[in-house]
C-alpha cells in the first residue's frame, strides 16, 4: 500500500534564492494556500490594495475570482508572477489534489539534472501512471488544468531544483528523498551535495545515524549543535569543513544559522548599531523573547541579546553569531 501524504501548504524554500547567510522570512502558513516567502508580485493587471493583510485575506477568501493575497494587503484575481522582495509573504490558493505516494507542491515546477531524462506526457493521468510504475522516477509535474501543456515526468532523473510556476503542480515521490531533495523548513537545501565535518576541530564531528534520512533529520532537529544532515543518514555536529557537489542521490540540508520565527525576517551575522533599542531583558529565553515581541504590536524587532526595538531595526552592521529579527510586513 502506497503511503499517503497530504500536500504541503507551508513554506516552500526555493533553491534558486537560497544562500547560507541570506536574510530569510518565516511566513506563517495559511490553510488552503501555498506561501512564498520573500517574494512580491511582478507584473499584474488585476491587483487590489486593502488597508491591512487581514482585510486582503478576508476578501480573497470570500471571492472565488481571487487567487492570491500578500502580507502587504494586496489581492490578485489574475495570473500571478513573482519577484524577490525581502520581508514580504505571498499566499496563493492551492490547486493541487492529494495523490497517493506523493507530496504535492502548488504553483511549482522542477528542473532535472539531465534534461534528456525528462519525458513529455500526453495528459496528466498518463504522467502519474508512468511515474508510479517506474521505481526510479522521482516525480512528475502537470498543469493544474490537466491539459497536455507542461506535463512531464522523469524516468530515472534526479531533480536539480524547484522553482515557482503559476498553475503548475509538482509531485515528489515520498520514498526517493535522495533524488527529489524536497524543501525542508528551517534549512538551506543543497541539492546533490554531501558534507564533510571538521572531524574533531572546534568540537566538530560527523557520523551515520541508524535508520537513514528520517532519523538523521530528527536527530538534527532536536540537537541545537547540529549544523547539517543528509539523506544518506549523516549528521554534522559543529562546523562543516567542505561541501562536495555533484553527489547525485544525496541531499544535504544546512540548518539556517538563525532559527525561523514566524512573522519575522531573520538577519544572520548582522546587528543594528545605529537605531537605539527601546529596552533589553536578558532574563528571557529565546522562545519568550519571540512571543513577547510578536504579541506586542509596537515591537518591530529583537535580537539574541534580548534587545527590543519599537522602531524598525536596520541590521546592516556585521556581528558574527548574531541573529537580528525584523517584523515582516503585515504581521
Amino acid at each position: 500500500m502506497a503511503h499517503v501524504r497530504a500536500f504541503t501548504l507551508g513554506v516552500l524554500l526555493l533553491a534558486a534564492a537560497a544562500t547560507c547567510n541570506a536574510a530569510k522570512t518565516a511566513c506563517p502558513s495559511r490553510t488552503g494556500y501555498q506561501v512564498f516567502a520573500d517574494m512580491h508580485y511582478g507584473t499584474t493587471s488585476a491587483l487590489s490594495t486593502f488597508s491591512s493583510m487581514a482585510a486582503a485575506e478576508s476578501s480573497c477568501q470570500s471571492a472565488s475570482s481571487c487567487v492570491s493575497f500578500s502580507s502587504l494587503g494586496e489581492t490578485v484575481s489574475g495570473t500571478v508572477t513573482l519577484t524577490a522582495s525581502i520581508g514580504v509573504c505571498v499566499y496563493i490558493k492551492g490547486i493541487c489534489p492529494v495523490k497517493s505516494g506523493y507530496t504535492a507542491y502548488n504553483h511549482t515546477t522542477m528542473l532535472l539534472v539531465r534534461s534528456d531524462e525528462t519525458i513529455s506526457g500526453s495528459h496528466a493521468a498518463g504522467a502519474e501512471v508512468a511515474c508510479t510504475a517506474n521505481r526510479n522516477c522521482p516525480g512528475f509535474s502537470v498543469s493544474a488544468s490537466g491539459s497536455s501543456g507542461g506535463t512531464f515526468f522523469a524516468t530515472q532523473g534526479k531533480i536539480k531544483s524547484l522553482s515557482f510556476q503559476y498553475g503548475q503542480c509538482t509531485y515528489l515521490k515520498n520514498n526517493l528523498e535522495g533524488y527529489t531533495c524536497a524543501p525542508k523548513y528551517g534549512y538551506t537545501n543543497m541539492y546533490h551535495t554531501s558534507a564533510e565535518g571538521a572531524e574533531g576541530a572546534y568540537g566538530s564531528v560527523s557520523g551515520d545515524m541508524p535508520g537513514g534520512a528520517a532519523n538523521a533529520e530528527m536527530a538534527c532537529k532536536v540537537n541545537p549543535k547540529c549544523t547539517a544532515w543528509s539523506t544518506d543518514g549523516k549528521v554534522q555536529i559543529g562546523g562543516v569543513r567542505k561541501l562536495n557537489t555533484e553527489q547525485y542521490g544525496t541531499c544535504t540540508y544546512l540548518k539556517d544559522p538563525c532559527p525561523p520565527m514566524a512573522g519575522f525576517t531573520a538577519y544572520p551575522d548582522f546587528t543594528d548599531a545605529t537605531t537605539a533599542y527601546s529596552f533589553q531583558d536578558k532574563t528571557l529565553c529565546v522562545a519568550d523573547t519571540y512571543t513577547r515581541c510578536f504579541n506586542d504590536a509596537t515591537c518591530q524587532g529583537f535580537d539574541m541579546l534580548r534587545k527590543f526595538w519599537t522602531s524598525k531595526p536596520n541590521p546592516t552592521s556585521r556581528q558574527f553569531g548574531m541573529c537580528t529579527y525584523v517584523r515582516a510586513s503585515g504581521y
